[in-house]
């Protein structure tokens, strides 16, 4: 049986194709590389394809399809297509592409404490050796992550830290990837591995930090269903966590950030709609797949085992005493629409906020730009 396993995983082997190599400005669809995952570890076959379109309905998840694979007309089956995170993806979701990207991690070096965007002092080697360098437009490129881990980790978990650090990172994104990663779960993400398995980019534009996805195969274990919905919040290694989770303002706007990906996307009738989309077109690829690396019956009884986790998942996470409360009620009575409006007119906005308790302040968070931090007020 052992044998049986090897030979079924070597058999069906992933691919990273670089289709400019030899031939400059070759693509496909605007698209010069194409990473093929054989789904290893994934009997599904979908689990990153559902991981990542949930990512994009409010984050910078990758972009993720099926392709069928055929090498010098020899059937290979079917091949998770998963975005590079290079510099088109970087174009079409930043306003450029001339900021610094790194890699969390040297090769299998890293971890919790070192690549996790903790400080660890002024001396620049310390980050080399804990950040791969992937692009950059400038000389001096280190400063710009130095300050913000030193912003991070150094300023007092109060009232003023939201504004120190909206300067330097760019908090909501940095909410969102914490919600999205806790949420399914992710063994390969930032909130366990720490130093692993993500990217940092710094934009130039605003000149603050977002940490990004990179690896989502590891996703929706049921083993998994009862991770803390505040995992390491407590783990000072994990800077984000511990300092995210730590400070009342992002406790509050993590929480509701979870509970707007709850109620709004993972629910049964949209899970069950993608779940249903993705098994139609993978269903006869993988049933005749030559070089499986998991049985036909693996595969239908691992759709079960995702929809088990999602509805487990989101049960466990909204039963926690923290989400489980009355929230308030907000009904907009004048707000805002479209773009048209001229620079320097002030806009009304009117709500009216009721609740079983008492409310202790109403905070508006707005911005003037696509980009970058919201500013806010009490309202």
């Amino acid at each position: 049986p052992w044998l049986g396993c090897a030979r079924r995983i070597w058999s069906k082997k992933s691919f990273a194709l670089s289709l400019n190599e030899w031939v400059p400005g070759q693509e496909v669809q605007g698209y010069n590389t194409l990473n093929l995952n054989s789904s290893f570890e994934d009997p599904s076959f979908f689990r990153i394809l559902l991981y990542n379109w949930y990512g994009r309905q409010y984050g910078l998840s990758l972009k993720s399809n099926i392709a069928q694979l055929s090498i010098n007309g020899e059937n290979w089956g079917p091949y998770i297509n998963v975005q590079q995170l290079n510099s088109d993806y970087i174009r079409e979701r930043f306003p450029n592409t001339d900021g610094t990207r790194w890699r969390s991690g040297v090769g299998f070096s890293g971890g919790p404490g070192g690549a996790s965007l903790n400080f660890l002092g002024p001396d620049t080697t310390a980050y080399y050796n804990n950040y791969t360098l992937k692009n950059t437009s400038k000389s001096d490129y280190w400063s710009d992550l130095i300050n913000t881990v030193y912003v991070l980790e150094n300023n007092p978990l109060d009232a003023t830290f939201y504004d120190k650090l909206k300067q330097v990172m760019d908090v909501d994104k940095t909410v969102w990837f914490l919600a999205h990663e806790t949420i399914f779960s992710d063994e390969d993400s930032y909130i366990i591995k720490g130093g692993r398995d993500y990217y940092i980019y710094w934009d130039s534009l605003t000149g603050q930090i977002t940490p990004l996805e990179y690896d989502g195969n590891s996703t929706m274990y049921p083993e998994n269903i009862y991770w803390s919905p505040f995992y390491n919040e407590d783990n000072e290694l994990f800077a984000i966590c511990y300092r995210f989770l730590q400070t009342p303002e992002l406790r509050q706007r993590y929480i509701a950030h979870v509970r707007t990906i709850l109620e709004e996307y993972v629910r049964p009738d949209i899970w069950e709609e993608r779940i249903n989309h993705y098994l139609n077109l993978l269903d006869p690829l993988v049933s005749e797949d030559p070089k499986a690396l998991y049985p036909y019956e693996e595969f239908l009884n691992n759709q079960d085992s995702v929809r088990y986790f999602l509805e487990e998942r989101r049960n466990f996470i909204l039963n926690n005493e923290e989400f489980d409360r009355p929230t308030p009620s907000i009904i907009a009575d004048v707000l805002p629409s479209g773009i048209s409006q001229s620079q320097g007119v002030a806009i009304p906005v009117s709500v009216n906020v009721s609740a079983d308790s008492s409310i202790a302040r109403v905070r508006l968070y707005y911005s003037n730009s696509q980009y970058g931090s919201y500013e806010r007020m009490d309202m």
